[in-house]
């Protein structure tokens, strides 16, 4: 992995995990309050931040934020580059540079099929039933909607029409 990580307080989860924003707080050797991080637990979830980076691959040119108690289970997340990430083939196969999301697995990224929230890019390809994959972190909100969201909107308009012209008739 060639990522550039940043350490927070999370709550049992292991390298390649995908965490999001949980409900319990630590507070930094700085005073601050800081929300711990969780697995993800459904797909396309809105608050996830990350992915638990190798702590092994964590040093002075990569990694910041060193002011988390050690009774907060400090973990390195990688905000950006190249990191493993698990998966599942729970939305199909990943071809590479499909787009990566929650899956409904703790923790586990799927192939993103709808718009909402993305964790990365797949930078290889998986087709078994979970597994690792390198992929590029790059959490965003993907606007396009996919073909087949724009299908079911297009049939469910389609017989609003024919409702409404049984109605006229």
């Amino acid at each position: 992995a060639s990522d550039y990580m940043e350490m927070y307080s999370v709550e049992s989860a292991e390298p390649g995990d995908i965490v999001a924003v949980g409900n319990s707080y630590a507070i930094t050797k700085d005073g601050d309050r800081l929300a711990k991080l969780t697995k993800s637990i459904k797909p396309h979830q809105q608050n996830i931040i990350g992915v638990v980076s190798n702590p092994e691959d964590a040093g002075d040119f990569n990694s910041i934020g060193y002011n988390i108690k050690e009774q907060d289970n400090p973990l390195p997340i990688a905000l950006s580059g190249r990191v493993k990430v698990k998966v599942s083939s729970q939305n199909g196969n990943i071809s590479t540079g499909d787009y990566l999301t929650s899956s409904s697995l703790p923790g586990v990224a799927m192939k993103a099929t709808k718009s909402g929230k993305v964790i990365g890019i797949a930078l290889e390809p998986f087709n078994g039933k979970t597994g690792k994959v390198m992929m590029f972190v790059n959490l965003h909100e993907n606007l396009a909607p996919s073909l087949n969201e724009l299908s079911e909107e297009i049939q469910e308009q389609q017989q609003q029409i024919e409702q409404l012209k049984k109605q006229v008739d």
